[in-house]
């Protein structure tokens, strides 16, 4: 058996010209993560599917877009400026830019109040209860998940895929108990934000633990932290302002069903979240001309590999709907029309290895102006054409980070 996984180990090593012992060692981890979650969360899907009404789980969907539009004042960007700095021995900085984000992330308190306040006009007293929740748990929700830079900055993967499978597990476990018990979207709210929020903190805390004091001459995050979060703001924006639009002029019943038509895509997305994670203290030790050079013979054949399994997994989308999501089938040909996004995943590691050397000019065009593109797109597209509109915005907006990504990495 070891034999043979050896054997695949060093086709793979010579087809990716790759360290596949650093991404067999450190990715076997994400994978198990990958594959327990992908379970899990279908689990979740299955009950929701089953269990909700449409319009509830719509505007279930809507609540957790809320949360994380609100989350934006953590200033998300900071992780990344902190797993540079940690990866080059500033453990330091980790409390302070701690600090940063809870107190930044009064204004998401702040934004959730006044939506509750504006609910309250429109007479929407389960809105007032849910969106004052919101104000409450949703920014220290996202501070608390700080607890992932740390991990990723000390390549320990293996426990931070392990902390993923417990949090997301626990989570996911308390939201499909409670749905054989009630179909009260305050109720379901309730439960997500406050297990959310209480085993980030105990996964903060335990993460805190690998933290040494010692600083380096390495250059303040906060600033570039800063700077990122700026970015990244249009891209959460970017990322749920497809979600907002359908609610506003198509209602929650439509927000369910282009849920169920992107859930077969965001598992495999999270996937490679996590593979680019594992990826980022490596680019940032490795030399700008080296990575020009090496990395994108790794993209194009990784791209060659997914193909076949892209495929096959087209085919079987219909069956899988059919047997898990039967009150889902209109979503079917939305999930298999996103597929596309599938081949262009890979390209992301472009975009991460500009991110690793700072390059800030691509990093402008990555997170700012594509999300635009894509927002613009939305705002135009949806209301014509519904949630095609939605998968025709994302599609291109994909085609288009990958072609520019890829021509700003040759030009770095």
């Amino acid at each position: 058996m070891f034999s043979i996984i050896d054997k695949l180990q060093l086709r793979l090593k010579k087809f990716l010209n790759t360290d596949i012992h650093y991404v067999t060692h450190n990715g076997a981890w994400i994978l198990l993560s990958f594959g327990v979650l992908f379970i899990v969360n279908l689990a979740t899907a299955w009950g929701f599917a089953n269990f909700l009404p449409a319009s509830i789980y719509g505007s279930y969907k809507f609540v957790l877009t809320a949360i994380a539009l609100i989350s934006i004042a953590t200033l998300p960007g900071m992780e990344g400026a902190v797993i540079r700095s940690i990866a080059k021995g500033n453990d330091a900085c980790f409390k302070r830019t701690q600090k940063i984000k809870m107190k930044w992330g009064l204004l998401g308190t702040l934004t959730g109040f006044v939506a509750a306040g504006y609910y309250f006009i429109q007479g929407n007293t389960e809105f007032v209860i849910i969106f004052s929740l919101v104000a409450i748990f949703a920014p220290l929700m996202h501070s608390f998940r700080g607890y992932g830079a740390i991990l990723n900055a000390k390549k320990d993967f293996r426990k931070s895929s392990l902390y993923t499978i417990v949090s997301q597990t626990i989570i996911s476990v308390a939201v499909f108990s409670t749905l054989f018990l009630t179909d009260s979207l305050i109720t379901l709210v309730t439960v997500y934000v406050f297990f959310s929020t209480a085993i980030y903190y105990f996964l903060l805390k335990r993460s805190m633990k690998l933290m040494l004091t010692k600083s380096t001459s390495e250059s303040d995050p906060v600033s570039y932290g800063k700077h990122l979060s700026a970015l990244q703001a249009v891209g959460i924006v970017s990322t749920h302002v497809d979600t907002i639009i359908i609610w506003h002029f198509l209602g929650p019943v439509a927000v369910a069903t282009y849920a169920f038509g992107l859930a077969t895509t965001q598992p495999f997305q999270k996937l490679f979240k996590s593979l680019m994670e594992l990826s980022f203290p490596k680019f940032i030790t490795t030399d700008e001309q080296v990575l020009k050079k090496t990395l994108p013979p790794k993209v194009f054949k990784s791209t060659l590999l997914l193909a076949p399994f892209i495929i096959a997994f087209a085919l079987v989308i219909p069956f899988l709907y059919r047997f898990l999501f039967p009150l889902y089938l209109d979503s079917i040909p939305f999930a298999q029309a996103l597929i596309i996004i599938f081949f262009l995943l890979p390209f992301r590691f472009f975009g991460n290895a500009l991110a690793s050397q700072k390059k800030i000019k691509a990093t402008y065009v990555n997170k700012l102006v594509i999300p635009i593109i894509k927002i613009i797109l939305s705002l135009i597209l949806i209301p014509l054409f519904g949630i095609w509109g939605a998968i025709l915005s994302l599609g291109t907006e994909k085609i288009i980070s990958s072609t520019l990504t890829y021509i700003m990495f040759k030009r770095m």
